[in-house]
């Protein structure tokens, strides 16, 4: 018997791991996501709380040292460091499922994970990870699903999920009980049915109006050429590593640093003379090739993330070059850049300007905007204002983000309450955390009604409209220019969650009190 009750619980948790590791951005497996949960909680059942929880989070630990191995963009040690602690308080709402649903009589135990981890997430968004690893974005394949995303933010997706899995553990363990009844299933059938019959017909062309695009051109590069640049003039060694090949997390990327490090801190360094030259040279051969597209046609053009170098004393230069460019072609240009603030690089000091700024068609500059959410430790960008400015244009109302800031859906509520049309998102990313980075960002359109123009450098470059339809896309190790071109809507669109916002959150926040109260009354009146 005991061997038996070993073996089960070897084989939930064998499942359950490698349903979490199958997660992963680098290997998505969507379908885990509907088991993963319940296979752990089912686990978690047959111990006794202190050795389930113990036990649940060595699964999340291997989980997510296997899964997220060179999608963290952290150095070896601090890795470690970042799995232990996600594995730490990933386990957290599962102990407290453990703890309280065996408490809860019936059916209403069903309520208690999807509860918690809508919260749990919900908390999660506003720390540095923002959304990072929430269950919503492993079903972007299934777009009626997403669609609840408009009505319900991210959240109601989470919901379904984790219900998904509560109601089959539910089933499982009560199979055998006189208490069983098919009704939570049948109820939870007509749920995920009303959903993705809503969503369908959202998405399905027959119910909407033709639309009036614009022509948008997406430039990116590798500006890891730049910083090659600067390494083999600084040391006089050559780099033979080709820098397609790298990510953040290659020992490769450290060393290139070094380079970068030394112009930060001796910018005038006769050294860098020709390394210079050859930095304005690339901003030339951007600004040619957005001429191209512009007389191609586009209206809009926008660079991907930190795509020019420069020292802060220098970003005029290539600014008057971008507004004679966009005078002449009447377009709009989002140029990004990395302005270097000269000095001692140092732990805490921030000396990189992550800009995006917006030129427009009469060759001035609208705008410009600081990245709001370096990535946390290893971005030494200085923040932005927290703002996301809105521009209108005579055909469009655009809004401008840089990468990092559109996985935290709070701040970007902003475009959906000023009703923004187009959202341009420049980006860098690397291969292990494409397409999945970029799905994140199409969510947020979906839950605020823009399109989406996000040039990516490292990985795919992605356009998309308010329905979370991709309309082109383009890989970053494709042949030829590194352009994408797409025809995207210029009206965006109302969506119910810019006017309900999070209240799928606080009804569960009062669903678990009551829930918590339900099981622990009996102990509150004694």
């Amino acid at each position: 018997m005991r061997n038996k009750k070993t073996l089960q619980l070897s084989a939930l948790a064998i499942a359950a791991m490698t349903c979490f590791i199958l997660l992963s951005p680098k290997w998505l497996f969507a379908p885990a996501a509907w088991l993963a949960p319940a296979l752990l909680v089912l686990f978690m059942n047959r111990l006794k709380p202190g050795r389930a929880f113990l036990m649940a989070w060595l699964i999340n630990l291997l989980a997510v040292l296997i899964s997220m191995y060179k999608v963290m963009p952290f150095p070896g040690l601090f890795f470690l460091v970042m799995a232990f602690f996600i594995s730490l308080t990933g386990t957290i709402p599962y102990f407290i499922n453990r703890l309280l649903s065996v408490r809860i009589p019936g059916v209403w135990s069903i309520l208690v994970l999807p509860s918690i981890f809508v919260i749990f997430e919900y908390l999660n968004s506003f720390g540095g990870g923002g959304t990072w690893g929430s269950m919503a974005y492993t079903q972007f394949a299934n777009l009626p699903l997403m669609q609840l995303a408009s009505v319900t933010g991210i959240w109601g997706i989470v919901f379904l999920i984790y219900l998904s899995s509560s109601v089959l553990v539910w089933a499982v363990e009560n199979k055998a009980k006189n208490s069983f009844s098919l009704k939570p299933i049948g109820v939870y059938a007509v749920i995920m049915m009303v959903v993705l019959i809503a969503g369908t017909i959202r998405i399905n062309s027959y119910f909407s109006s033709p639309q009036k695009v614009v022509r948008v051109a997406a430039i990116s590069g590798n500006n890891l050429a730049i910083v090659k640049t600067l390494y083999e003039a600084w040391t006089g060694n050559d780099f033979t590593t080709n820098l397609n090949s790298l990510t953040q997390t290659s020992p490769e990327i450290a060393e290139l640093q070094k380079g970068l490090v030394a112009f930060v801190e001796n910018p005038h360094d006769e050294k860098f003379i020709t390394a210079k030259k050859k930095m304005e040279i690339y901003e030339d051969s951007l600004l040619l090739l957005t001429r191209t597209e512009a007389q191609a046609g586009a209206k809009i053009v926008a660079w991907s993330e930190a795509l020019t170098f420069v020292l802060k004393e220098d970003e005029d230069r290539l600014l008057e070059k971008a507004k004679q460019l966009c005078n002449a072609n009447k377009i709009h240009l989002l140029v990004t850049m990395a302005a270097f603030l000269p000095g001692k690089v140092e732990i805490g000091r921030k000396f990189i300007e992550n800009k995006a700024v917006l030129v427009t068609p009469d060759g001035e500059v609208e705008n410009i905007f600081f990245k709001n959410k370096p990535v946390p430790v290893v971005d030494p960008s200085i923040a932005g204002d927290g703002v996301i400015p809105v521009i209108m244009t005579p055909f469009t109302k655009l809004a401008t983000s840089i990468c990092y800031d559109a996985d935290f859906p709070d701040l970007m509520k902003q475009t959906g309450n000023h009703e923004v049309d187009i959202l341009l998102l420049p980006s860098g990313d690397w291969k292990e955390i494409s397409p999945y980075h970029a799905q994140m960002a199409i969510v947020r359109g979906i839950e605020n009604g823009f399109s989406l123009i996000r040039p990516v450098s490292g990985a795919a470059s992605v356009m998309s409209d308010p329905y979370g339809r991709v309309r082109g896309s383009k890989n970053f190790d494709d042949e030829g220019p590194k352009v994408l071109v797409a025809y995207v809507p210029v009206n965006g669109i109302k969506t119910f969650y810019t006017i309900i916002g999070d209240v799928v959150v606080y009804l569960c926040g009062m669903v678990l009190i009551a829930l918590v109260i339900m099981g622990y009354w009996k102990k509150f009146t004694s």
